[in-house]
């Protein structure tokens, strides 16, 4: 057991943090995609934080369908039994339902977490699996829309069942399914710096890392690509548009980046 029914955050004392792994699509086979410049910035951008959180970070560069089909069944199959948990990149293309592009097809984005739901990837049962995509979801362009100052109420919830030594979870539970865009909009990049998300969250999480639970720097990160960028364009329809990240959480705890003692 990875870590107990009761446990409010995921248990990271393993060995090891975990594989971290990056499919950079930056040039495609077909004469239609524009290659995504800038894209490669975002991987050794990513490379660097996630090094400093203790993973261990591997970056693919233009894979096709089958080599990234192939890496994702192999990762799959590894023994992450002294692992905390596994994060998985993706930066290319993408459009709406999900599809997502490798170099030379397009392809549902779930074959590529689907193989370490729990019944399938066991040693990955009971602790978080997260998966980001880089990658435009349609063709819509978000508007901005301006606030009138007003105050905001937070309140806090928290709730810790009891519960036997043993129990069972879902297939399905433990994911987390990072968007950066909502369903239907377009992801913006910059080919000199990279894209407005993923150069959000690394600044989040280099700040925050280890520290702060990983939903509450994605809340910081969406709100520093919702209110901190907008577009420059010259297509008028392209221009001033901002661009607001999405999370789907099947977590069932906070997910933390304490130092390992072999870090400190």
């Amino acid at each position: 057991m990875p870590v107990s029914k009761t446990a409010e955050c995921y248990n990271m004392d393993h060995e090891n943090r975990g594989k971290c792994v990056i499919f950079n699509n930056e040039n495609f086979d077909n004469d239609e995609l524009v290659p995504r410049k800038g894209s490669t910035l975002d991987a050794l951008r990513l490379e660097k934080t996630f090094t400093k959180l203790g993973f261990d970070v591997k970056i693919h560069n233009d894979f096709t369908h089958q080599q990234i089909i192939d890496e994702i069944e192999k990762l799959s199959k590894l023994d992450h039994t002294d692992n905390d948990c596994l994060c998985v990149f993706t930066l290319t293309h993408g459009m709406q339902r999900d599809l997502i592009w490798a170099r030379d097809v397009i392809y549902q984005s779930e074959r590529l977490w689907k193989p370490f739901i729990a019944s399938k990837c066991t040693t990955l049962a009971g602790k978080p699996k997260m998966f980001f995509f880089q990658a435009c979801r349609g063709d819509e362009s978000d508007s901005s829309v301006q606030l009138a100052p007003r105050s905001l109420i937070q309140t806090e919830t928290d709730a810790s069942p009891a519960g036997p030594a043993s129990y069972e979870i879902p297939t399905h539970a433990d994911f987390l399914l990072a968007h950066s865009s909502v369903q239907g909009f377009l992801g913006w990049r910059d080919p000199e710096y990279g894209t407005w998300y993923i150069n959000c969250l690394c600044d989040v999480m280099d700040e925050h890392g280890t520290t702060m639970d990983l939903l509450n720097m994605l809340t910081l990160t969406a709100r520093k690509v919702a209110t901190e960028y907008v577009s420059i364009h010259d297509n008028i329809y392209l221009n001033n548009k901002r661009q607001v990240p999405s999370v789907t959480t099947m977590l069932t705890r906070s997910v933390y980046f304490p130092p390992k003692s072999k870090d400190e």
